[in-house]
C-alpha cells in the first residue's frame, strides 16, 4: 500500500525500466588457450583458482531501526525486478539481509556480530560485482564489547584496571584454550551469565555488560595512550577500535578502509541520508530513539548518546568520504524535515526521496550486473567447464588430505599401480565414509603435479554431467579427443579431428560413443602419451543406460600408456536403489576365479580395500586444524571413546561430522552425550543446523534441494522457501 504511494505500478512495468529487463547479448571474450590446454591434459600447475561465480552477492550495512523503510522497500520494489534482470544475463542477484536469519540462539552464545562479519566476507569472496552497499543516516549503533580477547591483551587490560572493574570483568569472560596456539578469553553466554550474576541485586546483565564495557575502555586508554589517534584512523587495525567501535563501523571498516583499493573500486557505494535538527529534539520525541543513539542518564532520563553521535560525526563525514572520495561511488541526499514517526512515505518530500533511493539503488545493481555479465562473457565450453570442475575437487581435497594408517597403505599400491605398466584397471573399494574419495584425489593431484602424462579425474555424482553414464562419457572422450588435439592445434578445434591424427568427434548415439570410448583406450588407438583416469564413486552413477552394469568401462585391451584406477563401495543392499554390485561386476571381470573375501591378497596389483579407521585420534586432531581448534584431554578421551564404540562404522566422515562439532567447544565446556553411529552423528549434525537455522528453514530447504534433480539455484530456493509461511515465520523471528 506504501509502495502505490510511491508508484502506480511494479517497476518493471515503468518506461524507464521496461528497456533494462533485457541488455544485449555481450560479445563472448575468447578462451586463455594456456588454461584450457593445461585443464585438458590435468595439469594442475596451470589452472589457476576457482572460476568467478555467476552471483552479485550484496551485503546491505546500515543500522536497523533508521532504515527500515528502506531496506523493506528494497526487498519489495527492486529485489523482484533485479532478479528478473539477472535471469536474463545468466546471474543471479543476492541481498544478504542480516535483520533475518539471525535466531535467540546466536545471540545467546554472542554470536550477531561474527555472523553479519563471515556473511560480509562471503560477499566480498563470492560476488561478481557490487558486493557492499552502506545506508549511512544519522544512527552510530550497537557498540558490545569483544566476545573474544586474546589472553595476554586480556590480562594486560586486567592490570589497567582497579579491584572492583578487573571483579566484574572476570564476572563474564573465562579463558578458552581450545583456540589453537592463541588462547583467549571469550565471553560468557547470555543464558549462563544470567545464572552467575542471578544473586545480584538490583543488576540485570545489561547492567553488568554496560559496566564492564566502561572498564574496558578505561583500561584500553591506559594500555595504548597513543589509541585515540589510531582510534578514528580509518586504515588502522589497532585493537583499541574493537572496544569502542559499533558493529556497523566495523562492517564499514571491513569492507571500504581496510581492503586494498583494487578490491573496492567497482564493487562498493554508499547512500547518504540525514534529517534536519534531530540533536535538538527533545529525547523522548516518539520514534526518535530509533534513528538517533540515546542512553539513559543516572537519574532514569532518556539522553542523547554524545560519544555515539561523535563517533557517527567522524565516520560519516570524514573518515568515509576520506577514503572514497575520488571512487565515484558515493549518492548524497538533501536533509529532510523529520515527520511523525521519522520517514514518513506519505509525506511528498520523503516520498520523493524515497522514489530517488530506490532508483538509484536498482540503476547501482543493475549497472553492476550488466559490468558482471560482459566480464564474465567467455566462450563456453561444456567439455572444459567439466574437466575443470573435477580438477578443482581434486586439488581442494587433496591438498586438505590427512592420511589413516589405511588411506596411506592404498595410496602407496596406487602409486605402485601407477609406476608400473598400464594396461589394467585398479580398482580401490571400501566403505561408505572411509576417505576413498580422499584418496582418489590425493592420487590424482600427486599424479598431475608429477607432469609425467595427461590426467582424467572424475568424481562420479558431484556433478549433473557426472551422475549419469551417458554424460560421463561425453564428456571423457570429449577430454580424450582434446589430448589428442594437441597443444599446438588446440585453437582451431572445429576445423580438425578427420584427419586421422586425432580422435573423431563425439558420436551422438549411446551405443556408438561407448565403442568409440573403448576404441579410444585400446592398445593399437591410443598413441598421444601416457594417460591416466581417476574415475571415483562408481557406484553413484545412476540407472541410465545400464551404468552400474559397468559395461562400458573396458577392462582389458588398453594402452600399455594407459592407466586406469577406479573406487565404488563393497556390494551392498541399498533400501532406496536396490542393490549396489559394482564391486561384483569389476572382480568377475578382472578376477574372475578369486572370491570376494581373498581379493585383496591374491589380486594387490588390481584391488585394495580402504578400510575404517585406527588412528582417529591423530586425524580428529588434524580436521580440527582447519577450523584452527583444538581439544582438552578430556574432550578428546570423551570423543575418541564415542569414535571407538562405532566400531566398523569408524570411519573418516564420522570423525569430519564430530569435528566440526568439536570445534564449536570451549575449553571450559562440559561434554555432553556424544553420538556413537553413522546415523545418531548425522542426526547430531542435523540437530545443530536446526538449533542455528530453524527447524522449518532446515526441513524445506534440504527437502527442496532433495527433490530438485537438476538442481536448485539460491535465488530459486529463496523464492521457494518464501512461499511457505511456516518458514517465514521462523525466520522473521524479530
Amino acid at each position: 500500500r506504501m509502495l502505490c504511494n510511491l508508484w502506480p505500478t511494479i517497476r518493471k512495468e515503468r518506461e524507464e525500466w521496461k528497456t533494462r529487463l533485457k541488455s544485449p547479448a555481450p560479445n563472448l571474450k575468447s578462451r586463455d588457450k594456456d588454461i584450457d590446454w593445461a585443464v585438458a591434459i590435468g595439469n594442475f600447475c596451470g589452472i589457476g583458482c576457482q572460476p568467478p561465480k555467476r552471483v552479485v552477492r550484496i551485503f546491505v550495512s546500515s543500522t536497523f531501526t533508521d532504515t527500515a523503510l528502506e531496506r523493506n522497500f528494497v526487498l519489495d520494489d527492486v529485489m523482484p525486478y533485479l532478479k528478473e534482470c539477472a535471469l536474463f544475463r545468466g546471474l543471479e542477484v543476492v541481498i544478504s539481509e542480516m535483520r533475518f536469519s539471525i535466531r535467540e540462539s546466536s545471540i545467546d552464545k554472542n554470536l550477531t556480530s561474527k555472523i553479519c562479519m563471515d556473511e560480509l566476507k562471503h560477499c566480498q569472496e563470492d560476488s561478481a560485482g557490487v558486493c557492499y552497499i552502506l545506508l549511512a543516516c544519522d544512527k552510530y549503533g550497537f557498540r558490545p564489547s569483544p566476545t573474544r580477547i586474546p589472553k595476554h591483551e586480556f590480562e594486560s587490560l586486567l592490570a589497567n584496571m582497579e579491584g572492583k572493574d578487573q571483579l566484574l570483568t572476570r564476572t563474564i569472560y573465562e579463558l578458552d584454550e581450545n583456540q589453537m596456539g592463541k588462547p583467549e578469553y571469550t565471553m560468557l553466554n547470555q543464558r549462563n551469565l544470567e545464572g552467575k550474576i542471578a544473586t545480584a541485586a538490583n543488576f540485570s546483565v545489561w547492567d553488568i555488560l554496560r559496566e564492564v564495557q566502561l572498564a574496558l575502555r578505561r583500561a584500553a586508554f591506559k594500555l595504548w595512550p597513543d589509541g585515540a589517534e589510531e582510534l578514528r584512523n580509518p586504515r588502522s587495525k589497532h585493537r583499541i577500535k574493537f572496544y569502542f567501535i559499533s558493529v556497523t563501523e566495523e562492517e564499514v571498516s571491513r569492507a571500504l578502509f581496510w581492503p586494498e583499493r583494487e578490491k573496492i573500486e567497482g564493487r562498493v557505494h554508499v547512500f547518504f541520508r540525514t534529517m534536519q535538527g534531530l540533536s535538538r529534539m527533545p529525547p523522548d520525541t516518539p520514534k526518535l530513539n530509533d534513528f538517533v543513539d540515546v542512553e539513559t542518564a543516572a537519574d532514569g532520563s532518556v539522553v542523547l548518546d554524545t560519544d555515539a553521535t561523535s563517533m557517527l560525526s567522524q565516520l560519516r563525514d570524514r573518515m568515509i568520504p576520506e577514503v572514497l572520495d575520488d571512487l565515484d561511488c558515493t549518492t548524497r541526499y538533501a536533509p529532510l524535515t523529520w515527520a511523525d514517526g521519522g520517514i514518513d512515505p506519505w509525506n511528498d518530500e520523503h516520498a520523493s526521496y524515497l522514489r530517488l533511493f530506490l532508483d538509484d539503488f536498482c540503476r547501482i545493481v543493475l549497472n553492476s550486473m550488466d559490468a558482471a555479465e560482459e566480464k564474465l562473457a567467455v566462450m563456453p565450453d561444456k567439455i572444459l567447464n567439466e574437466c575443470e570442475t573435477h580438477l578443482l575437487f581434486a586439488r581442494e581435497r587433496g591438498e586438505r588430505y590427512m592420511e589413516t594408517n589405511s588411506s596411506r597403505d592404498a595410496l602407496l599400491r596406487i602409486q605402485d599401480y601407477l609406476d608400473g605398466p598400464g594396461g589394467k584397471l585398479f580398482v580401490v573399494f571400501g566403505p561408505s565414509g572411509a576417505g576413498k574419495t580422499y584418496t582418489m584425489a590425493k592420487a590424482a593431484y600427486d599424479e598431475g603435479l608429477s607432469r609425467r602424462g595427461s590426467v582424467v579425474a572424475r568424481f562420479l555424482g558431484t556433478s549433473h554431467n557426472s551422475s549419469n553414464v551417458f554424460e560421463l562419457l561425453c564428456s571423457l572422450y570429449g577430454q580424450l579427443r582434446l589430448i589428442s588435439l594437441g597443444e599446438s592445434t588446440f585453437s582451431s578445434l572445429p576445423g580438425v579431428g578427420q584427419d586421422g591424427h586425432s580422435l573423431p568427434q563425439c558420436p551422438e548415439s549411446f551405443e556408438d560413443l561407448c565403442k568409440a570410448f573403448k576404441i579410444a583406450l585400446a592398445k593399437d588407438c591410443w598413441r598421444w602419451g601416457r594417460l591416466t583416469i581417476f574415475l571415483d564413486s562408481l557406484d553413484q552413477l545412476d540407472d541410465s543406460n545400464g551404468g552400474p552394469s559397468l559395461d562400458w568401462l573396458p577392462a582389458d585391451g588398453l594402452s600399455d600408456e594407459i592407466h586406469v584406477v577406479v573406487s565404488t563401495l563393497p556390494d551392498i543392499l541399498c533400501h532406496d536403489t536396490g542393490p549396489i554390485r559394482c564391486l561384483s561386476m569389476l572382480q568377475m571381470r578382472i578376477a574372475p576365479q578369486s572370491n570376494m573375501e581373498s581379493l585383496t591378497e591374491i589380486y594387490p596389483q588390481s584391488f585394495v580395500r580402504v578400510n575404517p579407521l585406527d588412528d582417529a585420534g591423530e586425524l580428529l586432531k588434524h580436521m580440527l586444524k582447519f577450523y584452527g581448534r583444538t581439544a582438552t584431554e578430556a574432550q578428546m578421551d570423551a570423543v575418541m571413546n564415542a569414535v571407538n564404540k562405532a566400531d566398523e562404522n569408524k570411519t573418516p566422515l564420522i570423525v569430519a561430522i564430530l569435528a566440526n562439532m568439536v570445534a564449536e567447544w570451549h575449553s571450559n565446556d562440559t561434554v555432553l552425550e556424544i553420538p556413537t553411529s553413522v546415523r545418531a552423528v548425522h542426526l547430531s549434525f542435523f540437530r545443530r543446523l536446526i538449533e542455528k537455522h530453524g527447524d522449518p528453514l532446515v526441513q524445506a530447504a534440504l527437502s527442496y534441494i532433495t527433490l530438485a534433480k537438476q538442481g536448485v539455484s539460491e535465488s530459486e530456493l529463496h523464492e521457494l522457501l518464501s512461499l511457505d509461511d511456516m518458514v517465514l515465520a521462523s525466520v522473521y523471528e524479530w
